[in-house]
């Protein structure tokens, strides 16, 4: 579902984007990939956040920076376990595509 977090289960990137969240609209929902964006915990991005296209959101007391241009497709059955829903900042996961794609 669009704005679901799930846990990243690649071994090579995990560590570094320990989740990624699904922007892909649920009208697309048959399709056998989703549309994801990485998060990285906060710490690591705290002076390489480019406002408006790297939103930070909050889950579970901990700050995460989504990296906008690192979006990517990923077959549905490489997504983790579900860990969050984040539909709460569709306004800035929506507006940091926005900007990445047009440039406004």
């Amino acid at each position: 579902m669009q704005f679901d977090v799930y846990k990243n289960e690649n071994p090579t990137s995990r560590e570094r984007f320990p989740f990624l969240v699904d922007v892909q609209a649920d009208l697309l929902a048959e399709l056998e990939s989703r549309v994801v964006i990485p998060l990285a915990p906060e710490a690591g991005y705290a002076s390489k956040v480019l406002k408006g296209l790297m939103p930070v959101l909050r889950m579970n007391g901990k700050a995460y920076v989504v990296v906008t241009a690192l979006v990517a497709g990923v077959p549905r059955r490489a997504l983790g376990s579900k860990f969050a829903n984040v539909s709460e900042y569709r306004a800035e996961l929506l507006a940091a595509l926005d900007l990445l794609l047009t440039g406004v």
